[in-house]
């Protein structure tokens, strides 16, 4: 078999043609040889080769092929002695060798070989069959290498470097890009069977994606692994199949992949977003800016990757995922699927946009909603909820829930303390109904408290008995402020001597202020029990009254000269007014007015401009939302009825009024309630009685509208017809109420006509006749 030894080699640019075998036989120079002494040869191989391998990655392998030079020498010597001539012809035949070398420029090699190496260009070297080099200082070294520009490096059977300065190292490695390296041979055997499998997380085959060899074909890119791929400028890919696809790309580990000025790092790990960072086994950056470290989570049979899908994601933590913009899952099997949204913990989740669950199975469901603490939960928008197993149920949006085991049950309610509870639910008799929540724009203040009232404040729990003391109260203030121990105290002192007012009257009396208002309401009953003769006011509503005015279908104004102009309204006195803006208000009182929402005020001329608010009594001002008045400023009357109390600083309630006076004013409230009620009584049959009649009327209306339309399709189908005997029929409609016309004409020759007919609808009925002349 023969050796690795040189068929030509080229020394100050002269050709040297020598083949050695083992038999020591000596081939023809096919030009123009210099010759000589076989020693002379020997040195000139030796130190030819020697010298231009000293930079070579090969000079171990060549240096052997030196060695056998040396030890072929006297072989050749006794062969130069008898068949050697002066200018250098052959006289014996040459043996085939595997491979040939050419080193220096301009020179190729003829051997015995179908193919030489060829080397072509200033300090080109080339060595193995079918090698090229060509370019100033290009190199190819093994079999098929080819070095096709200036610096080029090949290394390796069919290795190829293009590109300028570019370096190729392996079995069939290309680089192909300026200043490009590849380092790493085939993945794919003969007949086409991976040399490797790459398998996944249950040891099952994944294909791979790329080339056969490894590949940099990107300026300044480098590939280095079995397959591996750089394209872009400045990509760098290590590892087999690993694939750098963008600008400035860098993948590193098996089957990685990355876009421009992205990285990814691991096992099948995918950075395509660009300037995205992939870091684990499998972990995947498909948006712009992503950002993805973790490796794969097993639930069940399968496997969950580390994901960053949303432009500018986060997503840290084995199996953790993000896929909405800007979101961020921190955590094992974390997910973040809303934008600007924020998952910490394992297997915390957030849905909505800009919510943030913390915490082991922490949740959030809609925009806004925050849960913090293990299992905490939330599945309403713009709530919080903090603490372990804290939870806002499906219809508590806005509300917050503070404490382990805390509950925010219903909208806009507020749960402080360890299993503090804001809200009820009350489940339907039957299972086709829906349920009732309760406790809207409740708060519920301590560990175990409960608040199922609307619009309530509870400090304990009725249901158990737990109650708590309201202490150290300051004095209060305003009319709707809670009032201590030492105010009650006074006012109860102070009862005998108040002063009431009844209508224009005012009385130092509790007795005589209850008989004057016992007048005044017995009076106000005759004088509702007796109405008669009311002139009918005008709108779509119910009015009664000169110049009165009910505006919507829904109002009421009763008075001479009450005006409603709000939805849903009630306006009950003289010059009583409701301003366009308070809807669902009453003004009850001769001049009482509301302006707000939801307003409501009752005495003469008492007034009502904040939303919410109520005015109770002649001349009472409520001018803050959502506060009782019973005065103004100036004209003030007392109030009390709050939680029981010890200290002088407690809120103190009617309960603890034992004697006196006090027991005289809760007799006295008592009996205004029933006598108000009463009235409310009778106010709301009067108004029954009105919304009947004029629902009565309001039928009959329609009736007649309906006979005109009858009567009016009856004349217009008979009025084009040329005969002396007609009739005629005619429907209408209005309302939902319907008529028939029927009619009957008799023309007497053409100067005189006579007709007659009738219309029903319902128990409504109609006749009519009628007679022409002309002349």
């Amino acid at each position: 078999m023969a050796l690795l030894c040189p068929d030509s080699i080229y020394v100050r640019g002269h050709a040297v043609n020598s083949i050695y075998s083992k038999h020591g036989s000596r081939a023809r120079d096919q030009s123009k040889a210099i010759s000589g002494p076989a020693e002379r040869r020997e040195t000139i191989i030796r130190g030819g080769l020697a010298a231009a391998l000293r930079a070579a990655p090969l000079a171990a392998a060549l240096s052997a092929a030196l060695a056998f030079t040396a030890a072929a020498a006297p072989a050749q010597r006794a062969a130069d002695a008898t068949a050697a001539t002066d200018n250098g012809a052959a006289d014996a035949t040459p043996i085939p060798l595997d491979t040939s070398i050419a080193l220096q420029a301009n020179g190729s090699a003829d051997g015995s070989s179908p193919v030489g190496a060829w080397a072509d260009g200033e300090y080109a070297t080339s060595a193995g069959e079918a090698s090229n080099a060509f370019g100033y200082g290009a190199s190819a070294f093994g079999a098929g290498a080819n070095a096709m520009n200036g610096f080029a490096t090949a290394i390796g059977y069919a290795a190829s470097a293009t590109g300028y300065q570019s370096s190729a190292m392996g079995n069939g490695a290309t680089a192909s890009g300026i200043s490009s390296v590849a380092i790493g041979g085939r993945a794919i055997g003969e007949n086409g069977e991976p040399l490797y499998w790459l398998v996944d997380y249950f040891g099952e085959p994944i294909e791979a994606l790329g080339g056969n060899v490894a590949e940099a074909s990107g300026p300044a890119s480098t590939a280095v692994g079995a397959s591996a791929l750089a394209t872009g400028e400045l990509g760098s890919a290590f590892g087999m199949y690993a694939r750098a696809l963008g600008m400035q790309s860098t993948a590193i580990g098996g089957a990685a992949q990355a876009g421009d000025f992205a990285t990814s790092v691991g096992f099948l790990s995918s950075a395509s977003g660009k300037a995205s960072l992939a870091v684990g086994a499998q972990a995947e950056a498909a948006a712009d800016e992503g950002v993805a470290v973790g490796g794969m989570y097993s639930i069940g049979n399968g496997v969950v990757k580390t994901q960053a899908n949303g432009r500018s994601s986060t997503a840290v933590g084995v199996g953790a995922q993000a896929y909405a913009l800007r979101s961020i899952s921190l955590g094992a099997a974390a997910f973040s699927y809303g934008d600007d949204s924020i998952a910490a913990g394992y297997n915390a989740i957030t849905f909505g946009n800009y919510a943030i669950a913390l915490g082991y199975l922490a949740r959030t469901s809609y925009d806004g909603a925050i849960a913090i603490g293990q299992n905490a939960i939330s599945f309403a928008h713009n709530t919080t909820v903090i603490g372990a197993n804290a939870i806002a149920t499906y219809v508590a949006d806005n509300a917050t829930a503070l404490g382990a085991d805390s509950a925010a049950i219903t909208t806009d309610t507020t749960a402080l303390g360890y299993n503090a509870r804001a809200g009820r639910f009350i489940a339907p008799e039957n299972w086709w109904e829906d349920g009732t929540f309760v406790g809207k724009n409740s708060v519920a203040l301590g560990a175990n408290s409960y608040a199922d009232r609307d619009n309530a404040v509870s400090i304990g729990d009725a249901s158990t008995g737990l109650t708590r003391q309201l202490i150290n109260v300051a004095a209060g203030t305003e009319d709707t402020d809670a009032v201590n121990m030492a105010q009650l105290r006074a006012l109860s002192a102070s009862v005998g001597g108040s002063s009431f007012q009844i209508g224009d009257a005012y009385y130092t009396s509790v007795g005589d202020a209850l008989t004057a208002l016992d007048t005044s309401v017995t009076s106000l009953s005759d004088r509702l029990a007796n109405i008669h003769g009311i002139d009918q006011g005008t709108g779509n509503g119910t009015s009664l009254g000169k110049d009165s005015n009910a505006t919507d279908a829904t109002d009421t104004a009763i008075g001479k000269g009450a005006k409603v102009a709000a939805d849903s309204s009630t306006a009950v006195g003289a010059n009583s007014n409701i301003a366009a803006a308070a809807t669902n208000a009453v003004a009850l009182g001769a001049n009482s007015s509301v302006s707000a929402a939801s307003g409501t005020a009752v005495g003469a001329g008492a007034s009502v401009t904040a939303e919410g608010a109520v005015a109770l009594g002649a001349g009472a001002v409520a001018d803050r939302a959502n506060t009782v008045s019973v005065g103004s400023a100036g004209d003030e009357r007392q109030v009390t009825n709050v939680a029981a109390g010890t200290a002088n600083t407690d809120a103190a309630n009617v309960a603890q009024v034992n004697a006196g006076d006090t027991r005289t004013l809760s007799q006295a409230r008592a009996y205004t309630d029933s006598q108000a009620s009463a009235l409310n009584d009778k106010f709301d049959q009067l108004r029954s009685g009105v919304n009947d009649r004029l629902h009565s009327m309001d039928e009959r209306i329609d009736r007649m509208s309906a006979i005109s339309g009858a009567y009016a399709g009856m004349a217009m189908n008979t009025a084009g017809l040329a005969g002396q005997n007609r009739v005629g029929v005619g429907i209408g409609a209005q309302g939902g109420q319907q008529a028939l016309a029927i009619g009957y004409q008799r023309a007497i020759g053409t100067r005189a006509s006579v007709s007659l007919g009738g219309a029903f609808s319902g128990n409504e009925k109609s006749v009519m006749a009628g007679a022409g002349l002309s002349w």
